[in-house]
């Protein structure tokens, strides 16, 4: 039993891990904000479904009367309130979407801005900084016996 628990939590470690490299934040903000457009999308289908049937019932129960009229008033009433609070909300969504789209580009600015950080601490690491002066003594070291040997040759030859 503990061996199944032990690869149980193994199992879900593993796909965390998987999931957390996966999610890149511009690509599922920006999924984010599709998903928000298609539910206004479909809200704004539903609204005017429902206020094509509203019309309908109304139509239909223009015959009607006394008790049966009262009741029917009484639902078409519900009905609009419910209809415009879901209205409000619609008109609400632009509102929210383009926050969204606001937030979206700043965090894409910051995304840019991580990745570019990261390029140049990579660069940064390939940059050695702890240059090798024993290279530049030694060639010093060797101009040095260049310029001697020039000026022992101009020595003997009596220049």
């Amino acid at each position: 039993m503990k061996f199944l628990k032990r690869a149980k939590t193994i199992i879900k470690a593993n796909a965390n891990e998987i999931l957390e490299r996966l999610e890149e934040p511009k690509k599922i903000l920006k999924q984010a904000v599709r998903d928000m457009e298609d539910q206004k999308l479909r809200v704004g289908t539903k609204i005017i479904e429902l206020n094509s049937k509203l019309k309908e019932i109304k139509r239909k129960g223009g015959t009607a009367t006394g008790e049966m009229k009262t009741m029917l008033d009484g639902n078409i009433t519900r009905i609009e309130t419910a209809l415009k609070k879901m209205v409000e909300q619609y008109d609400g969504f632009d509102g929210k979407i383009n926050e969204c789209k606001s937030k979206l580009t700043i965090l894409e600015a910051r995304c840019v801005m991580v990745e570019t950080m990261r390029e140049a601490n990579e660069l940064l690491k390939e940059i050695d900084f702890d240059l090798d002066t024993s290279t530049f003594a030694r060639m010093e070291e060797k101009v040095t016996r260049m310029e001697e040997k020039l000026e022992a040759e101009q020595e003997f030859y009596g220049r």
